[in-house]
């Protein structure tokens, strides 16, 4: 019973904030939330970051942001400027790129083979990212950077940015993530990606952590 009124609470919370999500082209988007004027977001997102912009009001104003499709096998990436390290903290630029397509065997968790919620909620944990890094000091990129040649490290960097998704208030979508991940992924990868240490949160993981905040999704 306890999953359940879990589960309710979840798809009542999903309902609400689309229904709440306005129909804005890219400038209003970005005039809206006090973007950098030369920010830039790709129309086919823009639908899904006004569901998302209001849970991350603190860290975009003033900030430049370039959300696009991109020709790359990495089916998202999020890469904050090098020359952050020169710009006030609160003026940083970055970018979010969407693969169009990518490896066979991954290409079914890439952005166009995801349902809506789980759009929003991968786009949500890319966004999380952004937050990371414009909370942390400008040197931290280069810490990053590096820190993708350790496996234990990036574990934890894609753990605690699903935390940061969850804490935002965006769990409901990011577990509509995992769960159409975790359906979409060939028997023959499945296993292999969600056993062992969880670089990603899985679908109860992140019940779990949603439980942890019931000031944000009630009981």
């Amino acid at each position: 019973m306890r999953g359940f009124r879990l589960s309710f609470s979840i798809c009542l919370f999903c309902c609400f904030y689309t229904s709440q999500a306005q129909n804005l082209s890219s400038e209003d988007l970005i005039k809206t939330y006090g973007l950098h004027p030369k920010s830039k977001i790709d129309s086919a997102f823009v639908p899904y970051y006004s569901k998302i912009f209001p849970f991350y009001k603190d860290i975009l104003a003033g900030r430049k942001l370039k959300i696009q499709y991109r020709n790359q096998i990495i089916p998202f990436t999020s890469v904050p400027s090098v020359f952050n390290v020169f710009r006030p903290r609160n003026k940083g630029h970055y970018k979010i790129n969407v693969s169009k397509g990518s490896l066979k065997f991954i290409d079914a968790i890439c952005f166009h083979a995801l349902n809506d919620s789980a759009r929003v909620g991968v786009l949500a944990h890319e966004l999380s990212h952004v937050k990371d890094f414009a909370s942390k000091k400008p040197f931290y990129v280069f810490k990053v950077f590096f820190g993708h040649l350790s496996k234990p490290y990036m574990d934890h960097f894609e753990f605690e940015t699903d935390h940061i998704a969850i804490k935002s208030g965006l769990g409901a979508y990011l577990l509509a993530w995992s769960e159409n991940v975790n359906k979409n992924l060939s028997p023959r990868y499945k296993d292999k990606s969600f056993s062992g240490k969880e670089r990603y949160m899985r679908p109860l993981t992140i019940k779990t952590y949603i439980e942890k905040y019931p000031e944000i999704y009630g009981k």
